[in-house]
């Protein structure tokens, strides 16, 4: 996907004294932790809510056997959601990413810098892929084998319906994930820009070692990367669109498909590397 630009640090650079933890320090989850759990949260209520909307009207079908038709109405829902909570997912996204650079109190080079913009709406565009790709990976499989054993039933429109509204209440793990990897790409993202504006040249990775720890962490705890790569990566992965969103390196990992070398040479060498990782960055 991106070229190979990686290059750890091995000179001998002073831990940061600004109040992140050092090396060796005991360490809790995941820093971007509160805001992965706010942005969850705030997208199954907003779900909820619109999943008690008078649903769209299947009038339009002329025939149970329109498979197309019913899946072309149901999805119309799903993008219905998303365009109902796009304002709050990206206040969101943007409280994690200076709540990121505040940690060394350096959010005004933030503000003053154009590309967090383009962070922030490529991380709420990447939401919205999610959201599709909800309906299209999990839900649209269950409504098409639902019409196939049901179009008959004299019920079948009213529970077409109900089995809508109830895939769109049945993803709170989904949204967790999802929401653990914009909040933690757009946290780290901030994080990282205030090391650059208080003269920081690098970062370490600290994982927490014990009997829940991924092998891949494992792996990279210690190793040590530039700020200005880690930089770049999140704001192309910002930008990333279609199936290129889904099978990024966060999807990699995730599936034990990636080592450290391929992480490099795909671009993403920050936190989060996998559902609930609990990876650190150091900023050195």
């Amino acid at each position: 996907m991106y070229p190979s630009k990686h290059m750890a640090i091995t000179r001998k650079i002073k831990v940061s004294e600004s109040g992140l933890p050092k090396v060796g320090s005991p360490l809790d989850d995941t820093q971007y932790g509160q805001h992965t759990d706010a942005l969850a949260k705030y997208i199954n209520a907003k779900v909820a809510k619109y999943a008690k909307k008078p649903i769209a009207t299947l009038k339009t079908v002329k025939s149970k056997n329109d498979v197309k038709g019913l899946l072309r109405i149901a999805k119309a829902e799903y993008k219905g959601v998303f365009k109902s909570m796009q304002t709050g997912v990206s206040r969101k996204i943007a409280t994690a990413m200076f709540d990121g650079a505040d940690k060394l109190t350096n959010t005004g080079r933030l503000r003053r810098d154009g590309s967090r913009k383009t962070v922030i709406e490529g991380l709420t565009k990447n939401v919205e892929f999610y959201t599709e790709a909800y309906f299209r990976r999990i839900v649209e499989p269950k409504l098409k084998s639902f019409v196939a054993k049901n179009k008959d039933s004299a019920t079948f429109k009213k529970d077409f319906d109900a089995l809508v509204k109830k895939s769109l209440t049945q993803a709170g793990n989904y949204w967790a994930n999802v929401s653990d990897t914009v909040a933690g790409r757009s946290f780290h993202y901030g994080l990282l820009k205030g090391a650059e504006g208080k003269g920081h040249t690098g970062f370490e990775l600290v994982a927490v070692i014990d009997q829940r720890t991924t092998p891949f962490c494992r792996s990279i705890h210690g190793k040590r990367f530039l700020i200005k790569d880690a930089l770049e990566d999140i704001e192309e992965l910002s930008l990333l669109r279609g199936k290129d969103v889904q099978h990024g390196p966060w999807a990699l990992v995730s599936e034990g498909k990636a080592s450290i070398t391929e992480m490099k040479k795909e671009g993403f060498i920050t936190p989060p590397f996998h559902c609930s990782c609990r990876t650190r960055v150091v900023v050195i």
